[in-house]
């Protein structure tokens, strides 16, 4: 993927209402998802926690209950780039990347030759394992 290809999503967010409980009154974690399906329904979320076709999908309402004048749908919230400019790392990390080109398929070389490196970039370390505490 592209840097144009990833939007921010913090004005999404806030136009939903982020719920824990489903239509049916049974709990929702969006970390046991597996499934998502989008029809014309505005603000609702069809889901699935597993693969299994037989099943039925789920129902979440993601519209927020406010007073007075109803909100505009989720499909008019514009999405802003993630990022406005291209990411930038460590000259150590790009350097132990390319120490690792012996096992990445050489058509994907240029990806890791290309990025950009600056002093001031952030090295974040290796990611931690993810814990399922989910914080909605």
């Amino acid at each position: 993927m592209q840097q144009h290809e990833f939007f921010s999503t913090q004005d999404l967010e806030k136009s939903i209402a982020k719920r824990k409980i489903n239509t049916k009154k049974r709990h929702f974690k969006w970390l046991q998802l597996q499934w998502l399906r989008f029809n014309s329904t505005p603000n609702t979320l069809l889901y699935k926690e597993t693969l299994d076709n037989v099943m039925e999908f789920s129902t979440l309402d993601l519209k927020k209950l406010t007073k007075g004048r109803p909100r505009a749908s989720i499909s008019s919230v514009d999405l802003r780039p993630l990022y406005p400019s291209p990411r930038t790392i460590t000259a150590a990390k790009k350097k132990d990347m390319l120490e690792l080109f012996q096992w990445i398929p050489s058509i994907r070389h240029q990806f890791f030759i290309d990025l950009v490196t600056t002093e001031d970039a952030v090295d974040m370390g290796p990611m931690s394992d993810y814990e399922d505490n989910e914080e909605d």
